[in-house]
C-alpha cells in the first residue's frame, strides 16, 4: 500500500507500507492502524516487496518445527506457499526435498528453488517414490501445501517416517480422513500453522533481502495490468502459475 494521508511522524504521505492485518483488499482506500503497518523500501522493486507476504506464511511455519538438517522432507504441492518451502528447507538445510505437484512447470521451478527430486503423481504412485527415495524409511517431514487433504492424507499415511511429522498449511472447506492409528504406530505428530504473525516474520524477510540471501523474482511467473484483475483471478484457479501479480 502507499500513504496517502497519516497523523503519525514515522509514516509520512508516498511511503510503502505492508499491511499485516488487511480487510478488504481490493478497496482503493483504507484507514489502517499504523501499528499494523511495515515500512517499505524504496529500493527495491515492488513486485519483490509484495512477495514477502506469503513468506511470511512460510516463515511463520517453519518457527514451529525443530532444526531440519539432514531431514528428508516431502511438499505436497508447488503453487506460491509449497515453492517458498522448498526454497526455506534448502536454505536450512534439508534434504532430500521431494516435490510433487500435478504441472510439471511448477515442478521445474520448484528443482530450481532447491528441490533434489520432483514427482508428477499423475505419472507416479507418490508415495511409493517417496519410499523409494528415502531408502524405505519414509519422509521425515511431510508439508502439506496443496490444500487437498481429503487425498493427500490417507497418502501421506504411507510414507510418513517413524517419528516424523506432518505440517498442514494447505486450506480446505471439507473434513480429511486420518487413520489416528498411523500416527501412534510411528509416535508421529501433525502440526497446523497459519497466518504470517508472530516471530518478526516481516523484518527478518526485509533483512534477508536486504542481504542478498532472498532471490523472490523466480517466483513471480505471470505479470498483468491492475485493470485484468478479474482476468487474472480466474486464471489462479488453473493452479498453473507460481505468483501472479498485478501491476498498476
Amino acid at each position: 500500500s502507499v500513504v496517502e494521508e497519516s497523523d503519525v511522524p514515522e509514516l509520512r504521505p508516498g511511503d510503502r507500507v505492508l499491511d499485516i492485518a488487511y480487510d478488504g483488499a481490493f478497496r482503493e482506500f483504507q484507514l489502517r492502524d499504523p501499528e499494523r503497518l511495515i515500512p517499505l523500501s524504496k529500493d527495491r522493486p515492488l513486485e519483490e516487496l509484495l512477495m514477502s507476504q506469503p513468506l511470511g506464511v512460510v516463515l511463520h511455519a517453519c518457527h514451529k518445527w525443530p532444526s531440519v538438517l539432514g531431514w528428508s522432507v516431502a511438499v505436497i504441492g508447488q503453487g506460491t506457499i509449497g515453492l517458498f518451502f522448498t526454497m526455506q528447507l534448502r536454505m536450512q538445510g534439508a534434504g532430500p526435498i521431494i516435490t510433487l505437484d500435478l504441472e510439471d512447470g511448477r515442478l521445474a521451478l520448484g528443482k530450481r528453488l532447491g528441490a533434489t527430486h520432483t514427482i508428477n503423481p499423475t505419472t507416479d504412485d507418490p508415495m511409493a517414490a517417496v519410499m523409494d527415495l528415502t531408502g524405505g524409511q519414509g519422509a521425515d517431514m511431510v508439508v502439506e501445501a496443496a490444500g487437498s487433504a481429503n487425498l493427500t492424507m490417507p497418502e501421506i499415511e504411507r510414507a510418513l517416517a517413524p517419528g516424523g511429522r506432518v505440517v498442514y498449511l494447505g486450506r480446505t472447506g471439507e473434513r480429511a480422513p486420518l487413520m489416528l492409528d498411523a500416527l501412534v504406530d510411528r509416535a508421529a505428530a501433525v502440526v497446523g500453522a497459519r497466518g504470517h504473525a508472530g516471530g518478526g516474520c516481516f523484518p527478518s524477510i526485509l533483512r534477508l533481502m536486504d542481504r542478498g540471501r532472498l532471490n523472490l523474482s523466480p517466483m513471480i511467473s505471470t505479470r498483468l495490468p491492475l485493470s485484468e484483475a478479474p482476468e487474472a483471478l480466474v486464471r489462479s484457479t488453473s493452479r498453473k502459475d507460481a505468483k501472479i501479480i498485478l501491476v498498476a
